[in-house]
């Protein structure tokens, strides 16, 4: 089957939006800064959703985890759902826990970063389900 049939069928397909109401809810999160960068400060974690009827539209500031974007997926269920990173600021990789634990590229602190304000990964670990979960709340 070629690209041109799959884009007829999949068009076939889709179902439209019910875009009956538009809005939007913001909250800033405050959360330490990871203990790595040696910052006493607090990071100001922007998240958004935007609700056009039942598609929502989730923003964080920085990369997501897939599992992040898969749960949220799923906890909007009937509704239609996906995040949108690098939103409304810079917060690097939002690791999950266990990819702390696991470590590699995105969770482990990597010193050679320019500057704390650019760091890889800001947050510390547990603080992408702090993020996810408040996303969820504010989306609902």
């Amino acid at each position: 089957m070629g690209l041109t049939s799959k884009i007829v069928q999949a068009n076939s397909a889709a179902e439209p939006l019910n875009i009956d109401a538009l809005s939007l809810d913001y909250k800033a999160l405050d959360l330490p800064f990871r203990k790595e960068l040696k910052i006493d400060e607090r990071i100001s974690l922007p998240i958004a959703c935007l609700s056009l009827g039942n598609l929502k539209i989730g923003f964080l500031p920085g990369e997501p985890y897939v599992e992040f974007q898969l749960r949220y997926r799923e906890a909007m269920l009937p509704n239609y759902a996906f995040v949108n990173g690098y939103s409304n600021g810079w917060a690097g990789y939002l690791p999950t826990s266990s990819a702390f634990k696991e470590g590699g590229y995105g969770a482990d602190f990597f010193s050679g970063d320019p500057s704390p304000e650019f760091s890889r990964t800001q947050i510390q670990p547990g603080d992408g389900e702090v993020i996810i979960n408040k996303l969820i709340e504010l989306s609902n």
